[in-house]
C-alpha cells in the first residue's frame, strides 16, 4: 500500500479490513491478518473480530479475542456484553 499509493498502513486500515472480513464471515482470514500485522492490534481491531465472532457464532475465536482485549483493558465492560451475547446466541452460558 505504501509503495503503490504512498500511504502508510495505520491501525485504522487494519480495523477496516478486520471489520470487512468479519462481516463476510471469513474469520480465520481476519484472525490471520491480525497475527501478521506490523503493529500491535488495539482494542478496536480485537473488538471488530469479537463482534464478527458474535455475528457468526464462533465461540472459540471469540474467547481468544476476549482474552486479548481484556489483557489490554481489564475494565472494558463492553467485552463482557459481546461475549455474553455470543454465548447466548448459541445457548452456551457455562
Amino acid at each position: 500500500m505504501e509503495t503503490r499509493f504512498g500511504v502508510k498502513r495505520r491501525v485504522e486500515h487494519y480495523a477496516c479490513m478486520i471489520y470487512s472480513l468479519g462481516r463476510i464471515g471469513v474469520l480465520d482470514e481476519a484472525y490471520e491478518l491480525i497475527r501478521e500485522m506490523a503493529m500491535e492490534a488495539d482494542k478496536a481491531i480485537r473488538g471488530a473480530l469479537l463482534n464478527a465472532c458474535r455475528m457468526h457464532g464462533d465461540v472459540e475465536l471469540g474467547k481468544i479475542a476476549t482474552e486479548k482485549i481484556l489483557n489490554l483493558d481489564p475494565n472494558d465492560s463492553g467485552v463482557y456484553v459481546l461475549m455474553d451475547s455470543l454465548c447466548a446466541s448459541i445457548c452456551k452460558w457455562n
